[in-house]
Order: structure tokens, then sequence, then C-alpha cells
């Protein structure tokens, strides 16, 4: 579904990428970690078309798309939730929704259902539709967020950070949403530096470090891997006497 096949990327005189490959199948949840300056933020940007390539190719469905406008590569399928939401706090969940259909351009009434199809996912928001986004928790603004996202219809939903600032209870509840997102059969691609919650959820990962991939493997292999243990999910092994 997606192929990203040896990318470098970066801004101005700055490399930030260098020869990054993954891939993403229909239907799959795969994460990729690292800390804060891996370059994770910058793959996932230029993946959606926010970020020129400088070398290498991105293909989903098969077909090129770097090079592409953001607003084309979401008309195709795949679709960004940013990190930090980007939400209008001064317009209501309803309206804040309603946003994410217009790449689609479809009709007023169709619009409707699917902002009561995207409730249906988020429960908690269906009697804060006409609430201002700003007056939320920060766990609903990412809900509507991600449900912005939703309303383009992807079939690749990428994530970027959605446990970030979130109290873990509010983590739990996120990543089970993103869970049931993927099992109605949306690929997701998820970007976290929460190891321990992207694992839980995925089926395979990689690790970024240094605008480079590290590690890849599955998530039970990621989760039991030293380096994995020891640097992402807190684990520090004893030594042996």
């Amino acid at each position: 579904m997606l192929e990203v096949s040896d990318i470098t990327a970066g801004y101005g005189n700055s490399t930030v990428l260098t020869g990054v490959s993954l891939s993403i199948e229909r239907g799959e949840a795969v994460t990729v970690l690292g800390a804060n300056g891996a370059g994770k933020s910058t793959l996932i940007q230029a993946i959606a078309g926010l970020t020129p390539i400088r070398g290498g190719e991105i293909r989903f469905e098969g077909e090129r798309i770097h090079g592409l406008s953001a607003a084309r590569i979401v008309r195709r399928g795949l679709v960004l939730c940013p990190e930090g939401r980007h939400l209008f706090p001064q317009m209501s969940v309803r309206e804040n929704l309603m946003l994410g259909a217009y790449s689609h351009k479809i009709r007023r009434s169709a619009i409707a259902a699917q902002i009561d199809e995207v409730l249906e996912i988020f429960p908690a928001l269906k009697e804060k539709r006409t609430v201002y986004a700003g007056s939320l928790s920060g766990g609903e603004q990412q809900m509507v967020a991600i449900g912005r996202a939703l309303m383009a219809k992807p079939r690749l939903l990428l994530l970027d950070e959605p446990s970030l600032g979130l109290a873990p209870l509010l983590v739990q509840t996120v990543m089970r949403v993103v869970g049931e997102i993927n099992q109605r059969g949306i690929a997701i691609g998820l970007v976290e530096q929460n190891a321990a919650a992207a694992l839980e959820l995925v089926s395979r990962g990689y690790v970024l470090e240094a605008g480079s991939v590290v590690i890849q493997g599955s998530a039970q292999e990621l989760s039991s891997d030293d380096r994995v243990r020891a640097a992402y999910l807190g684990v520090v092994e004893q030594a042996a006497d």
C-alpha cells in the first residue's frame, strides 16, 4: 500500500532523513518510534507531501506521490492527523469536523451523514458537537483532530504523536480508538514517543535514530529487543553475577 524507498529529506542546508525505507500494507498498523529530534515528524510530513524529499521514492497504491501537493495526496486516500491537533478553537466540534470533508467536495447532506458516522466512533463528542473546540479537554481535542482526518475518508491514516501531552488514562482511550479505526479496515501509520502504548496497538514497527532506521521488526520483536527496552520502554537489564 505504502512504500517508502531510500528517501532523504531535510530543511535548508540540514539533512534530517538519510536512506529511510519502510512499508505499510493494506489494513496494517505500523509504528515509527524514536526520541525527539530523530526525524519522525519530518518522515511523516514527507509522506504526506508537506516536506519535499531530496532523494528516493514514495509510492502509495503503486503510484508515485512524492512531488504531489498535500491536497492531492489526501484525495488519493492518504491523510495525516498532525501533531498539536491544529483545531480552530472558536469553531464548534461539528464545524471542525466539516473541514476534513472539504477536500472531497461532497454534498452537505453527505457531510452530515459522515459526521454522524464519525461521532459513532467518538461517543464522548456526541453531546458536544456544538461546543467550541477550544473549551474541550486535551483528550477530547485529540479525538476531534482524528475525527476530522476520518472525514477525508482515508485508506491510510497517519498519526503524528496522538498521545502527546495526554494523561495516561487518556492515552489508553485514544489508542483504543485508533485500534478500533484500524479494525474498520483503515491502515494506520503511527509516529509515537510512547513506545509501550504504540507496540500494544501495532503489528510491526521501525525505530528511527538520527534520521535513519536502526531497528525494525514485529511488535513482539521490538518489545523484546534490549535496545528498545532500555531506550524506549524504561527497562534496564540487570547484569549477570
